[in-house]
């Protein structure tokens, strides 16, 4: 089984079929295989892009006769501000792109307010405003405005 690209809207998205495919059994083995001759071995790719030069051979074993044991993947789509394990950076980042890439301060705090992890933190401002002037991802633009670099 290989990985795949797909177009979706204006970008490639990235499908691992081993994360996404149901799973009938035990894994027995996993072994990942260098594919050969494919076209996308033939481009030069400029950018980011990372092409797909591998396969996956999957063994699964059957270890009773009526039992299957059955694994599949489920996708839950939750919004960073209710979790509490996200990092004060990626609350930040997610705030400031999601005013365009530029916020103030006070965007940023208002945007933030009620967020799982600023519920649980008295200083949550000062954290806020700390991870803009700490991290070089942010850019001072003038006073108490900042944008993704």
């Amino acid at each position: 089984m290989g990985d795949v690209r797909k177009r979706v809207n204006d970008h490639y998205q990235y499908y691992s079929i081993i994360k996404d495919m149901a799973w009938f059994g035990d894994l027995e083995s996993h072994l990942v295989k260098v594919q050969h001759n494919v076209t996308s071995g033939r481009k030069g790719y400029h950018g980011s892009f990372i092409p797909i030069m591998h396969e996956h051979l999957l063994i699964f074993i059957k270890r009773s006769i009526w039992q299957l044991g059955i694994k599949y993947t489920k996708t839950f789509i939750r919004d960073l501000r209710q979790l509490q394990q996200v990092t004060w950076r990626d609350l930040v980042r997610a705030a400031v792109e999601q005013h365009g890439g530029r916020a103030s301060l006070k965007d940023l705090y208002e945007t933030l307010d009620g967020a799982k992890k600023a519920v649980n933190n008295v200083h949550w401002l000062e954290q806020t405003r700390a991870v803009v002037q700490r991290y070089p991802e942010f850019e001072r633009i003038q006073s108490g405005v900042y944008a993704v670099a």
